[in-house]
């Protein structure tokens, strides 16, 4: 890690960055806390509705 606020993730295979812009000691290269909780919830949302529409046919 380059930065003090920089962290690594792992989930099975898959692994992802979690950092904070410059001005608050971070590097800017990995997505911000905030934004990794957001796309959770975009991800499960969107999965959900298309499970569903599929079972509608």
């Amino acid at each position: 890690m380059t930065t003090p606020y920089q962290v690594q993730f792992r989930a099975g295979q898959n692994a992802g960055l979690a950092d904070t812009v410059k001005d608050e000691v971070g590097g800017s290269v990995g997505l911000r806390p905030h934004e990794l909780l957001e796309a959770a919830l975009a991800s499960c949302m969107t999965i959900s509705a298309r499970m569903e529409l599929a079972e509608l046919g």
